[in-house]
């Protein structure tokens, strides 16, 4: 819950629009990583260019890039992510 997508910074007193810029749905973390009609193309885009699959959450996405980089890279991320 730390990503500032719009639905975050409403909750931070934001007066802005909360819709995404690309498809005017409510902007979630859900919506712009997983759900956006662009973000669907990148995902389809990255399981062809690259053989992966699309995560199911963002969870997912954080044990993946646990599990693929190297330890030290992983050490960086983990800190980013404040584990």
């Amino acid at each position: 819950g730390v990503v500032l997508t719009k639905d975050n910074l409403i909750k931070r007193n934001w007066h802005g629009n909360k819709a995404c810029c690309f498809c005017h749905e409510e902007e979630t973390i859900q919506h712009s990583f997983f759900d956006c009609h662009s973000t669907l193309f990148i995902w389809s885009f990255s399981q062809v260019a690259f053989d992966l699959t699309k995560p199911q959450s963002v969870e997912h996405i954080h044990v993946w890039w646990l599990t693929k980089w190297s330890y030290k890279t992983s050490e960086i991320i983990s800190s980013a992510w404040g584990s």
